[in-house]
């Protein structure tokens, strides 16, 4: 092309390169996004509990994160059961007492057990959030000298709960006992809408905190 070819108009010719520069590097780049986007939900996905882990050992406290069916009377059940001689609840309503979570949330055989250790159960009001959830379970982990809990919340829930218990108490050692909330069985979870929306709104709530914990770590190294 000699009259309207691009060769006779350098300055359009190093246009048009610039923008397909620009356009290759958006592609690369957005390529390389989804390809660790997707990596890290399938590690997600492999991180979510998908039937009950440890369910013998004992530790020197059971945490319970509120927010999800089961996992209360998860908690009380495992305190029955000897596993720790002390439970936390975290993240209970303001007004909310024991007695109203023991008549709600357990069953009479369960209740007769507890009630000689009602003292050693304690309730968290303060936290609002998972994160709020590991500090004031840091400051009662200090409060009573723990080295291990552990740790009941949803299954979906509990990948970025360890994350952030982690943070908090680096040294803790944390024994994950996942409540399972109806639709999110081993094989079927993908089949229920609300709770693929819930898994990928979690998974991207526990992305954030793998970043901000990076951020913060190469903040400490640089500063």
């Amino acid at each position: 092309m000699t009259l309207y070819g691009v060769s006779e108009f350098p300055l359009a010719s190093c246009v048009v390169d610039y923008y397909y520069a620009r356009m290759r590097g958006w592609v690369t780049a957005c390529t390389w996004l989804l390809m660790i986007w997707v990596a890290a939900w399938v590690m997600f996905l492999r991180e979510v509990p998908k039937a009950p882990n440890d369910t013998l050992t004992k530790t020197d406290a059971i945490i319970v994160l509120t927010g999800g069916a089961g996992r209360v009377e998860h908690g009380f059940s495992q305190l029955a059961k000897g596993l720790a001689p002390r439970l936390l609840i975290s993240g209970v309503g303001t007004e909310t007492t024991l007695e109203e979570l023991l008549q709600t949330h357990s069953a009479a055989p369960i209740r007769h057990k507890l009630r000689s250790v009602k003292h050693l159960i304690a309730l968290d009001h303060a936290a609002r959030s998972t994160r709020m959830n590991a500090e004031e379970t840091a400051r009662f982990a200090r409060a009573h000298q723990l080295r291990s809990i552990r740790l009941v919340t949803a299954n979906y829930h509990m990948p970025r709960s360890i994350r952030e218990m982690h943070a908090s108490m680096p040294a803790l050692v944390i024994i994950p006992d996942a409540a399972f909330p109806k639709g999110f069985t081993k094989y079927s979870w993908w089949h229920h809408g609300s709770a693929r929306y819930l898994l990928l709104s979690e998974f991207h709530k526990t992305l954030a905190v793998s970043v901000r914990e990076w951020m913060e770590y190469v903040h400490q190294k640089l500063a």
